[in-house]
């Protein structure tokens, strides 16, 4: 017998001679498995008719094809390195051992899907997944068409606090419907911890309450969202709170020391001497836990001067007195009228 390099089984016998299946990949009659398969799938996605403009694409995504299917098989890659086409009865438009076409169908039609024969031939599916990136029905490999550990859906609960809870935190007994594994539903009753200086609307968030993940997957979370109560008298605007307090016209004149409530307690507020209508008077650091409860707020009096709807006709003279004391209040305003 000749040698492979020397003479060929074609030449003997008259077959047509073919393009080599080696220098259709462009690799050595020495390559590696992994070293053919690497060089078809660059092929592969380089003549691609769906791909590739050359007038020839076809033509060579062909000749690819059946170059891989005989190089990529051990047994009929040994064949043909001794025999040639003939060994492998391969050759322009030929079919697998099942008869399939590898390409191409009856009278040249596209048929792109196929199977391994044996012969390591990679599904139709990897293709596509590299030429179209994983998009559409041919995109997603067969690794990616197993199902992905997916975490589940975040919940939410609504909870209503009252003013001081919301200031100081509380801790809430709560009860949680969600479907287990199986898809059935279930009650829960959780403790949750509210911390101290939540505003309306806050969020708390609780790992792994919420709803079952798909494929493995982690649970989703519980967010606790929470709703402040009206108060009495106070009201709040972000950390500081803020009382209306009425005065009588003679404490604004004279000054007065006034027990106000704080969320502390009881305290007393110098109210000085002079003070107006809507002037503000502040006690530092008696308003709202910051977040992490080292800082607060303030609480901020509004003064609000309360004048008697009727007074005896005795006090008139004293009215006109002290009108002409207090002289024109408008005098200041520019007004031109």
């Amino acid at each position: 017998m000749c040698l492979r390099r020397q003479c060929r089984f074609e030449d003997i016998f008259g077959v047509m001679a073919q393009r080599d299946y080696y220098d259709i990949l462009g690799v050595s009659r020495k390559a590696s498995a992994d070293e053919i398969k690497k060089a078809y799938r660059k092929l592969a996605r380089r003549y691609h008719p769906d791909v590739c403009k050359e007038k020839d694409a076809e033509k060579k995504f062909k000749e690819v094809n059946e170059a891989y299917e005989v190089l990529s098989d051990a047994n009929k890659r040994a064949a043909y390195d001794q025999f040639g086409h003939a060994g492998v009865g391969m050759g322009a438009g030929a079919t697998g051992s099942r008869g399939e076409p590898y390409a191409y169908g009856p009278g040249g039609a596209k048929a792109y899907t196929w199977s391994s024969n044996g012969g390591g031939m990679p599904d139709l599916e990897d293709i596509f997944g590299d030429l179209f990136g994983g998009g559409g029905p041919f995109g997603r490999s067969r690794s990616r068409a197993r199902p992905q550990p997916a975490k589940g859906q975040d919940t939410e609960h609504h909870v209503n606090l009252a003013f001081e809870e919301a200031i100081w935190g509380t801790k809430l007994r709560v009860q949680i419907q969600r479907p287990d594994e199986s898809g059935r539903m279930t009650t829960e009753t959780i403790e949750i911890k509210i911390p101290p200086g939540v505003s309306e609307g806050s969020k708390i968030r609780v790992r792994g309450k919420g709803q079952p993940g798909s494929g493995g997957g982690p649970m989703g979370d519980l967010y606790i969202v929470t709703h402040i109560k009206p108060h009495l008298y106070f009201r709040r605007e972000g950390n500081d709170i803020y009382l209306d307090l009425p005065i009588t016209v003679s404490e604004a004149i004279r000054g007065a020391k006034i027990t106000i409530p704080t969320i502390d307690g009881p305290t007393i507020l110098s109210v000085p001497p002079g003070t107006s209508s809507g002037q503000k008077l502040r006690l530092k650091g008696k308003g709202v836990p910051q977040a992490g409860g080292e800082k607060r707020g303030d609480q901020y009096v509004v003064i609000k001067i309360v004048v008697p709807k009727e007074h005896p006709a005795k006090i008139d003279p004293l009215l006109e007195e002290l009108q002409a004391i207090s002289g024109d209040p408008r005098k200041d305003t520019g007004w031109a009228i």
